[in-house]
């Protein structure tokens, strides 16, 4: 899951700097709700918000588990505390919190991926469109995504079924 998560943000990067060098000067930075450009930017200084957004992005989903593994157990919240902040449970808390934001941060960089090679083709484009189904469909599975990822992170904390009750 790391690999692809540096894979995917470095697929990010490329692409900025792939647009940065075919897209004329001035790119828009803003369309409407029906596709049409609204506002313009200049190239570099739209690359630049993007690599800090992607880098941002991807140090928060890359290095939030290693600071939560450091953090004091009393400042974590997450549902069943008792159960999973003690002896090994400890280190398989750590492991699935790393595989959870690693996935999460991985569909946010793929959404990326998606909406910037449509921003690309937009820019690209004879008559600037931004195609609007593509993006929605890009939204709305990024949020059903998110959903099923919160109900899955909350199902990970639960305690097992076969839990004593002296071990809680």
């Amino acid at each position: 899951m790391q690999f692809s998560l540096v894979a995917v943000y470095l697929a990010n990067v490329l692409l900025g700097l792939l647009s940065l060098s075919i897209l004329p000067e001035r790119v828009v930075s803003h369309f409407s709700a029906a596709g049409v450009p609204k506002s313009w930017t200049d190239s570099s200084a739209n690359f630049v918000l993007m690599l800090a957004l992607h880098s941002a992005t991807f140090l928060l989903f890359f290095g939030l588990p290693r600071i939560v593994k450091e953090m004091p157990r009393d400042l974590l919240s997450i549902p069943n505390k008792d159960y999973w902040m003690r002896g090994a449970r400890f280190a398989e808390f750590n492991r699935q919190i790393t595989l959870r934001f690693h996935q999460y941060g991985l569909a946010t960089l793929v959404f990326f991926l998606g909406v910037g090679g449509l921003l690309l083709e937009a820019n690209l484009g004879e008559q600037i469109q931004l195609r609007m189904g593509l993006f929605w469909l890009f939204v709305g599975a990024f949020l059903i995504y998110t959903v099923v990822w919160v109900v899955q992170l909350f199902g990970t904390f639960g305690l097992p079924h076969e839990a004593p009750a002296s071990e809680l």
